[in-house]
Parts: structure tokens; C-alpha cells; sequence
């Protein structure tokens, strides 16, 4: 958790993304009572965003701004692997016969809702990473074009060399960092599609007529 006492030198300085675009200055940090930066505010040159400071990361003592897309694909990710470990205690407990039968249900029954909502979530994040997908892979279409013209133009005498290596620059420039943004997009759709799933036999309902007539624990499985 970044700290209002060691972050108040951020102010006024550049904010750039991951990957090296600057996006704006810190114009204000708001902090909670125990002086943690809780939101952070930023000047662009045509807008003004406010943001969570889990959006953002200190590195070399330069703020940078971390993709809505990367964030909430992590976060995913570390629910999940949480839910699983919870799945995994419980059945443990169960087996064991150190919780009763009407715990494990409840228990069962409120795991298997956040799962649910989890999944719900899951398929959410993978239709914003592919937008996103998609987003960047048109921008990069969009520079190789940009690229091709002003070859094109150098080499009809149109542009000047000095130019042209400018233009070159900038707009390789740009594509580098396109490059980097579509592989770590296609990497986070891997890694959210890679979350292994929890196959239930049934939800265990509050009525003793659905509990399992041999008095066993109803088969939880996680499929990699």
C-alpha cells in the first residue's frame, strides 16, 4: 500500500502506463486515516480521471498506471485460486468428521454461490480482454499503414529523409508498445481461460432429502 508521507513527492510529477505512454500529472492523493493513498488523481491533456490506487504501481520512483484489463483479470485469478484452497479445506474437514453435516452444508452451499458468481465474473473479463484484444490489434494494423505511406512518400521525394526517420521513430515507437500490450493481453486470457473449474454433483439443499444416503460428502471435483 503506497503511503501519503512517502507518495506527496508524486505530485505535479508525470504518470506513465506500463508501457512507457504518458497519460497525465498527479494533481491530487487522497489518503485515509492511516495515511494510506486510497485514490489518485490525474491531469491529462484533454481529461481528468480519478482512479483506485490498486490501479497504480511505484517503480524506480516513477508512478505508473496499470491496465483495468490486467488488474481484473489478477484479481480473478487470486479469488479463484482463494475459493479453491477454501473448496479443498473444507471437503478435508468433512472427511475428517470434525465439522458437522449441517456446517458443511452451509458452508458447501455459500463456496458453491461465489463460485458461481465467480464464473459469471470469469466470462465477463474474457469478453474485456478480447475487446481489448481486438482494440490493439486494429491500432497496430493502423501504425503498419502509417508505416507503409511514409515509405512510400520517402520514396517518391514527398518527404525528406530527416523526416522520414522522425516519423519512423515515432512510429515505431508506437508499435513496440502495441506489441507488448497484445502479448500480455493474449497472455492474461491464457492465464483467466487456464483457472481450473470446480465440477458439483449437485447444491446440497437445506432439506435432509437431499443428503447423500451413504451420509459421504457430495464429490467435488476441480478440473485442470
Amino acid at each position: 500500500m503506497l503511503l501519503f508521507e512517502n507518495a506527496r513527492n508524486l505530485l505535479m510529477k508525470s504518470v506513465k502506463d506500463v508501457y512507457g505512454k504518458e497519460v497525465g500529472q498527479v494533481v491530487c492523493l487522497i489518503s485515509n486515516n492511516k495515511g494510506e493513498v486510497t485514490e489518485i488523481k490525474l491531469i491529462g491533456s484533454k481529461n481528468f480521471t480519478s482512479l483506485p490506487s490498486k490501479y497504480f504501481k511505484l517503480e524506480n520512483d516513477q508512478l505508473l498506471l496499470l491496465s483495468k484489463w490486467y488488474i481484473d483479470s489478477e484479481e480473478l485469478i487470486k479469488e479463484y485460486t482463494q475459493l479453491l484452497r477454501r473448496f479443498s479445506a473444507l471437503e478435508e474437514l468433512h472427511s475428517k468428521g470434525e465439522i458437522t453435516k449441517e456446517t458443511y452444508k452451509e458452508f458447501y452451499n455459500m463456496l458453491l454461490k461465489q463460485y458461481e458468481e465467480l464464473k459469471r465474473a470469469r466470462s465477463s473479463i474474457l469478453e474485456e480482454l478480447s475487446k481489448s484484444l481486438e482494440e490493439i490489434t486494429n491500432t497496430i494494423k493502423e501504425l503498419d499503414m502509417a508505416m507503409t505511406v511514409i515509405k512510400i512518400q520517402r520514396s517518391l521525394k514527398e518527404i525528406g529523409e530527416d523526416v522520414f526517420r522522425s516519423l519512423s521513430l515515432v512510429i515505431q515507437t508506437s508499435m513496440n508498445r502495441a506489441l507488448a500490450e497484445r502479448r500480455d493481453i493474449e497472455q492474461a486470457i491464457q492465464r483467466v481461460k487456464s483457472v481450473p473449474e470446480i465440477k458439483f454433483t449437485q447444491r446440497i439443499e437445506e432439506s435432509k432429502q437431499t443428503e447423500n444416503k451413504a451420509g459421504q460428502p457430495l464429490t467435488v471435483q476441480v478440473i485442470d
